[in-house]
């Protein structure tokens, strides 16, 4: 029998819910409730589409859409900023998915990677076409692990902008989209390695099978599971890099409509 941990997992969730609203305050509740949003988006809506046939390319773009749209407003409102941000982040996610698509084929790597696989054909779903997953998987994998990031990122140089643009009403174009460019460089070098970290940390367990094995490293590096994994980390490490030249242009475009170019 198992160990009944429900009750513990309540606690922790209530202990994190706790702190977060006592340190962050209206933000930490908004925060909450984009969280609970994207859950019911995937539990609810991803989830059950998949299992009814429903092309999952096309199911995660629009979940990843929707969730950056949802989340940005909350935090930003509907405010020029916000909508800066938005756009970078759903461009990044375009340019992601399409990235997550190509190498996933390129890589040549079959949707019987995917855990469980096996379990869900023998449920009576033949029918599904588990590389469309995977690769739609890699998507949402990467946009959901690297959402903070992405949306975190593309807001900081949104509202960047805006002050800056406060400051000096006449600004250029071109001036704006540096201004966002040399903020981006101060973040995307750090949160690129913590990203890499934390991919990184998720096959940990694998490459300790491999090496006690005596498996030579470039055996383990071709593996279709550690492919996998290399194709998820540095497409996902890819989309935070390229948001911020993408929110900066957006927010050159936006903040300038009236100014000078």
């Amino acid at each position: 029998m198992d160990h009944y941990r429900l009750h513990l997992e309540v606690l922790l969730i209530g202990f994190f819910v706790v702190l977060l609203i006592t340190f962050s305050g209206s933000t930490g509740v908004r925060t909450i409730i984009s969280f609970v949003f994207t859950l019911i988006c995937i539990l609810k809506v991803f989830v059950p589409m998949l299992l009814k046939g429903y092309n999952p390319i096309y199911l995660a773009l629009i979940i990843g859409v929707v969730i950056s749209t949802v989340t940005l407003i909350l935090v930003g409102g509907f405010t020029k900023k916000a909508y800066s941000a938005i756009f970078g982040s759903i461009a990044s996610s375009l340019i992601t998915c399409v990235l997550a698509i190509f190498f996933g084929n390129l890589f040549n790597i079959h949707g019987s990677i995917l855990q469980w696989s096996e379990s869900l054909i023998y449920s009576g779903y033949q029918n599904l076409n588990l590389t469309l997953i995977y690769q739609a998987g890699i998507y949402l994998f990467i946009y959901l692990s690297c959402s903070g990031a992405i949306l975190d990122l593309a807001i900081d140089i949104s509202a960047a902008v805006e002050e800056v643009v406060d400051k000096k009403p006449d600004i250029s174009r071109k001036e704006i989209l540096l201004s966002g460019l040399n903020v981006g460089r101060s973040v995307v070098g750090s949160q690129t390695t913590t990203l890499l970290l934390a991919y990184m940390g998720s096959f940990i367990g694998v490459m300790m099978v491999y090496m006690a094995q005596g498996t030579p490293l470039m055996s383990i590096l071709n593996t279709k599971f550690i492919s996998s994994e290399i194709v998820q980390t540095f497409v996902g490490c890819i989309g935070l890099v390229i948001v911020s030249p993408l929110t900066s242009l957006i927010c050159s475009i936006i903040y300038t409509k009236k100014h000078k170019l």
